[in-house]
């Protein structure tokens, strides 16, 4: 789909179907080996003919010179607005339709670097962040806070919606959690788990099914 040599090592993708975008997290992963800063840009595509159409820095958007970075995954809410998360330097970044960026918010406990990330329509986003899984509303995210769940979920790593469940693929567990709250993501439970042989990292879904 996509052959472009500023993509260093591709991580979260999301399908704007809306707009015939494909996003992807571009970072660098030698970072993990202490080898470089790391970086965070995010990667538009044009979805028919692969063809590049911006190329975002998103860890510019920060002043501090030491400071490391992994973009990490990327969600898209229904104006366009896209949504990245920084592992390394505990970060989320928004990203307008113009795309210009900005540091929307950074945690600043050691709960885990965020993941994976979904947008809920409602206003606010869902992260993944080590076990725990995090809501963060888009118009206050200072007041962001875990979600309480019925039991933790280590390695949460990419997280999608299916249907108005939110399946939470475990890294470090070999299964996928599907999770559902009746308050608005304040506490959520277990509607599902499913368990496989090998490590995943993310996931799709097409036609209610997750991959």
């Amino acid at each position: 789909v996509v052959a472009d040599p500023d993509l260093v090592s591709s991580v979260g993708i999301e399908v704007d179907e809306v707009r015939d975008r494909l996003l992807a997290a571009n970072s660098d992963r030698t970072v993990f080996e202490g080898t470089s800063s790391g970086q965070a840009e995010l990667a538009v595509y044009d979805l028919t003919s692969g063809d590049r159409i911006a190329l975002v820095d998103l860890a510019a958007t920060v002043s501090d010179p030491d400071a490391t970075h992994f973009a990490n995954d990327a969600a898209v809410a229904d104006d366009g607005t896209v949504y990245v998360t920084d592992t390394m330097f505990n970060a989320i970044y928004r990203v307008t339709l113009e795309y210009e960026a900005s540091l929307l918010h950074r945690f600043d406990d050691e709960a885990g670097g965020p993941n994976g990330i979904e947008v809920h329509p409602d206003g606010y986003l869902l992260v993944a962040r080590g076990a725990e899984l995090w809501k963060v509303p888009v118009s206050d995210p200072g007041s962001s806070a875990a979600v309480t769940l019925a039991e933790p979920v280590p390695g949460g790593d990419g997280i999608v919606w299916s249907g108005d469940r939110l399946a939470i693929v475990s890294n470090s567990d070999s299964r996928v959690v599907a999770l559902t709250s009746a308050d608005d993501w304040t506490t959520a439970e277990v509607a599902g788990v499913a368990t496989f042989e090998t490590a995943a990292t993310t996931a799709a879904v097409i036609d209610g099914e997750v991959y």
